[in-house]
């Protein structure tokens, strides 16, 4: 192996690169700026679709619950399949949602 730090190419590399301006690190300012950006957003989006799932659950499945209940109870298989195309239609309509809301408030 190594036996000293300076026998190492990447590791030369990486010290002499922690000592560099930042003027000259311009690259690195602009992801480090971009990626403030982009969580940002992202946060916002989160709370968007947590916001929208919290209804979700607080109105629909409240009303759906009997039925899907008394459906488990009396046939699994239809109520297996039920139960998959919720799944499905509630995560392509609220990403819908999601992506207008996002739209209309100026993100993407």
């Amino acid at each position: 192996m190594f036996r000293y730090v300076s026998d190492c190419k990447a590791t030369d590399n990486f010290v002499v690169g922690l000592f560099q301006p930042k003027a000259e690190n311009i690259l690195s300012y602009t992801m480090r700026k971009r990626l403030k950006a982009v969580l940002g957003e992202f946060a916002i989006y989160l709370g968007i679709y947590s916001a929208i799932v919290t209804i979700y659950l607080l109105f629909i499945l409240s009303s759906f619950s009997g039925t899907l209940s008394a459906l488990s109870e009396s046939n699994l298989i239809i109520y297996s399949i039920l139960a998959l195309a919720l799944i499905l239609i509630q995560g392509v309509i609220l990403e819908n949602v999601t992506s207008f809301i996002m739209d209309r408030i100026g993100f993407r």
